[in-house]
This record gives structure tokens, sequence and C-alpha cells, in this order.
């Protein structure tokens, strides 16, 4: 900082004197908040603890993630075997109706018996068709 402070005549002495000063003054101005020693401890600590709670916080939605994205491609997969195993109940039950149709024609079966290997064939057909749905939806 630098300076330059006029006084004018000395009035408090009496009789005044009537002598004018001038001061020039050049100085370094140093300013320090000494709370700041306090608080800047706890700024760092709570920084600290916000970088670390956000690390954790990202940790655990990697690790969420993670785990949905594996719980969906076990689904994926159980998806494909359910489709094997109702392709392969489609062809029994089919088989099944052959037989059963076989012997209502030759009047060995009940029309019922008839019935319930057109609902299971049915059946059978309708889950195939769910299991694949399964797999676009997976």
């Amino acid at each position: 900082m630098a300076g330059n402070h006029f006084d004018g005549p000395i009035t408090i002495e009496v009789p005044p004197i009537n002598k004018n000063f001038n001061y020039w003054y050049v100085g370094v101005g140093i300013s320090y908040n000494l709370a700041s020693l306090y608080k800047t401890n706890k700024a760092a600590s709570r920084s600290k603890l916000t970088i670390r709670r956000t690390q954790e916080r990202y940790d655990d939605a990697s690790e969420q993630t993670g785990l949905a994205v594996q719980a969906a491609y076990v689904r994926y997969i159980e998806a494909y075997e359910q489709l094997v195993t109702r392709k392969k109940n489609v062809e029994l039950a089919g088989q099944n109706y052959t037989v059963i149709a076989n012997r209502y024609k030759n009047e060995l079966a009940l029309i019922t018996d008839m019935l319930d290997a057109s609902n299971s064939k049915l059946s059978a057909e309708v889950q195939l068709a769910n299991a694949q749905i399964d797999i676009a939806f997976n």
C-alpha cells in the first residue's frame, strides 16, 4: 500500500500553530482471518468425507448395475432353457394327441380323453408362445 496524508494547522494548541505536515508512506498490508485456522481443518475434513461418500455411492451404483446385468443374463439363459422344455412339451402333447385320436377313431377312447388331449396340446402350444415372448422380453 502507499499513501499521502496532509495535516493542516494544529488546532489543539492555544494559540493554533500554523504548521502543515505532509506524510508519505509505503508499506505492505497483510490481512488474515484467525478464525480460518479453525474453519479450514473442518472444511477439509468435510470435503474428504464428501469425497469418500461420493466414492462409496459410485461403488454401490456400479455394483448394483453389475448385479442387475448378471440377473438379466441369468433370466435370459433361463428363458432359452424354458423354450427348449416347452418345445419338448409341445412335441409330447402332439404325440399324445395323435395316440388318443387313433384310439378315438378305433372307439377305444372316450370323447373326454380326446378333449383332455386336445386341451393339453393347446396348453403346451400357449406355453411355447409364452416362452418365445419371454425370450424377446429378456
